[in-house]
């Protein structure tokens, strides 16, 4: 309801103002405004109204513009119907007596007739359209069931779409009304072909339709590759492979067999004969290429791994357990080829248990066809002997030799044990084991020997020192005289690998059957870094006429040394006042050859320093460079000579500074001194 006062100045009447109040009554289609006003009671005088007959309304489209007027009667409020929406009404009230008499017009009130849009639920899925439906005048004029707001119902012509739908369907609709359309469908994994054709893709959903992705490879034209895979794609795995004769083994272990396709593997069937004993038959006998080798000099070399003759006693570098010892402190008769000391167990003397000896680690990391061999007598009582390796350092021990029986007594033998199962590892010991106790047992062991077919020597070291020597054994293993010619180091660092003449007894000479010989090798490197060469051995063997044997190894950086002397002398010289005094330096750069520097040639006396210039050939005040060049080996180089100087004691000092900077940094920098003392 709207109130508003319509006035009216008509002394006449002598009322002052009329209360309007308006409000809207909303039908379809239609609007109606009601009018009402409160009735004067006096004239303009004061005194009372009697002769009150009615009202007229007056009403128009603008402002002051009445175009109709309508006779109330005498009544307080009046309904103006079907008042057109959207139409702004402009309205005033006078009054008039029962003689006619009317009053000046009111003041004017003004309504707009609203315009109602309206949106519905056409689908009834419970969602109202976005779309508007229609429109009306009217509060509460729309149909039942619609809003007067717009719906988020993207098609109301359409249940099934709607905001609260599901978009996972693949049908280029927005079934869920939010902008997007199938934004809900989930890809599905699938594959399709088989063998090498097989391959994966999806099922997408692409414009509304869903497509499968996956495209199957391409097939091979056969399918004769021996791989496991059905290449041609035919669901048959290698059908095409065709087997193939083959041959294998040299010389009498000679066989042929057949090369096949199994479980995507090429198997090949051949298995050649064993091997037996090489006779001089004309044949390859054990298989190993040659023939007849045996019937000539043939050459051996093995690398000494371990040697000890128990001379001084057992090293502390062995492991004892129980009472093993140089001692034989029981005075069993042990015969020879033993010659005391050797390593001897004696039950009688010891306590009850297990003795056992251990050898120090051996590095067989580059070995192949590892050798034990050493002197034993044993006299068995109750128990036994065996003799143990381990490739892990001692942390587990396997059985190489186990002996029962009486042994090498009273005559010593000598036991040779194939240990090639701990070749290749870093860590390698030998154990001899004592279980027996029994008075009467009792073991000797001596001149222990491990040795092995070397795949290269190898040598760490510091650089400029000499490495402990590696011992190489030449043995031949024919039936006749092997001749040894030369022996020497080969390759482009053969200089830092030393043959040690004062142990070399192989050069040069003839080897008998069975006999051996032994050199030693050193390395002395004459700088830093990886050095390589090769050991060679020339020798009247007709199926290896020069034994080669790589040679390696790792030396330390050696650090520039510089050199200065007095009259030759280094450290402190001592000369009478006025001796002629010369001052050289000298410089082997070692591994910094050629590196950039800082060079210092400096003199101090009396707490005042002087500084040498390369570019002066002068001595001045101060503490400054001699120059700044690359590392070059210098020597002797004069900087100074004079029979004048004074009596004290004078340092002259020469380094270098491997971090050309102009300052000395004591980590980089290397240099000499000597003091000369003028008496």
């Amino acid at each position: 309801m709207l109130t508003g006062n319509l006035k009216s100045n008509v002394s006449y009447l002598g009322f002052l103002f009329f209360l309007i109040s308006l409000f809207i009554t909303s039908v379809p289609l239609a609007a109606n405004v009601t009018l009402s006003w409160d009735p004067p009671t006096t004239n303009s005088d004061g005194s009372t109204l009697t002769d009150l007959a009615g009202y007229k309304i007056y009403s128009g489209l603008s402002s002051g513009n009445y175009t109709q007027s309508v006779n109330a009667g005498n009544v307080t409020s009046y309904a103006f119907t079907s008042l057109a929406a959207g139409t702004t009404y402009y309205f005033a009230i006078t009054a008039y007596d029962t003689s006619g008499n009317e009053s000046i017009v009111s003041n004017e009130i003004n309504k707009t007739i609203a315009l109602v849009t309206y949106y519905c639920d056409k689908d009834n899925d419970g969602y109202a359209n976005t779309a508007m439906d229609g429109t009306c005048t009217g509060t509460g004029c729309q149909p039942a069931g619609c809003q007067t707001t717009a719906g988020n119902d993207c098609n109301d012509n359409n249940a099934n779409v709607n905001p609260g739908a599901s978009d996972t369907n693949c049908n280029g609709i927005d079934d869920n009304c939010n902008g997007q359309v199938d934004e809900g469908y989930v890809a599905t994994a699938t594959t399709c072909g088989v063998g090498a054709c097989s391959a994966a893709g999806q099922f997408t959903c692409q414009s509304g339709t869903v497509v499968n992705t996956c495209s199957p490879g391409t097939p091979a034209a056969n399918d004769n590759t021996c791989n496991g895979t059905d290449d041609n794609c035919n669901g048959q795995v290698d059908e095409g492979f065709v087997p193939v004769t083959t041959t294998c083994g040299v010389g009498s272990c000679a066989s042929t067999g057949v090369q096949q396709c199994t479980n995507g593997q090429i198997v090949d069937a051949c298995s050649p004969y064993a091997p037996t004993t090489e006779v001089c038959d004309g044949s390859d006998n054990n298989c190993d290429g040659q023939v007849d080798e045996v019937c000539g000099p043939a050459i051996s070399v093995s690398r000494v791994l371990l040697s000890e003759n128990f001379s001084g006693g057992i090293p502390i570098t062995w492991g004892k357990t129980g009472s093993w010892n140089t001692d034989n402190p029981c005075g069993k008769n042990i015969n020879t080829p033993f010659v005391p000391p050797f390593a001897i167990i004696d039950s009688s003397c010891t306590t009850a248990g297990i003795d056992e000896l251990v050898s120090p680690p051996l590095d067989a990391t580059n070995c192949s066809d590892l050798q034990l061999a050493f002197s034993n007598q044993y006299h068995q009582k109750n128990g036994n002997v065996d003799v143990d390796i381990s490739d892990d350092g001692g942390a587990s021990w396997m059985s190489s030799l186990l002996m029962v029986t009486v042994d090498g007594y009273p005559t010593p033998n000598w036991k040779n044990i194939d240990i090639s199962s701990i070749a290749g590892t870093q860590d390698a010991k030998i154990k001899f084991k004592y279980l027996n106790n029994d008075t009467g047992g009792f073991w000797a062991v001596d001149n222990v020997w491990a040795t092995c077919q070397p795949t290269q020597i190898v040598f760490s070291g510091q650089a400029q020192m000499p490495s402990a020597a590696q011992t190489v054994i030449i043995t031949n293993t024919g039936d006749n005289g092997l001749m040894i010619s030369a022996i020497s180091a080969e390759g482009v660092d053969a200089s830092d690998f030393i043959i040690d003449s004062g142990n070399d007894t192989c050069s040069g000479r003839t080897l008998l059957p069975s006999e051996s010989c032994t050199l030693d090798i050193v390395f002395l490197p004459a700088s830093g870094g990886t050095k390589s060469a090769n050991l060679s051995i020339s020798s009247n063997d007709p199926a290896k006429p020069i034994w080669s044997i790589p040679l390696s190894g790792i030396a330390t950086e050696v650090n520039p040394v510089p050199v200065i002397k007095a009259n030759g002398l280094t450290g402190a010289v001592t000369v009478r006042k006025g001796k002629k005094v010369v001052v050289t330096f000298g410089l082997d750069p070692g591994n910094s050859v050629n590196k950039n520097a800082d060079w210092w040639v400096l003199k101090e006396h009396g707490g005042n320093w002087k500084y040498y210039s390369a570019k002066t050939l002068k001595w001045s005040a101060g503490s400054s460079l001699y120059k700044q060049s690359p590392l070059v080996k210098q020597g002797p180089v004069k900087v100074f000579g004079s029979s004048t100087m004074s009596a004290g004691k004078h340092n002259f000092y020469f380094g270098v500074d491997t971090n050309m900077n102009g300052v000395q940094d004591p980590e980089e920098y290397f240099y000499d001194a000597v003091t000369v003392d003028v008496r």
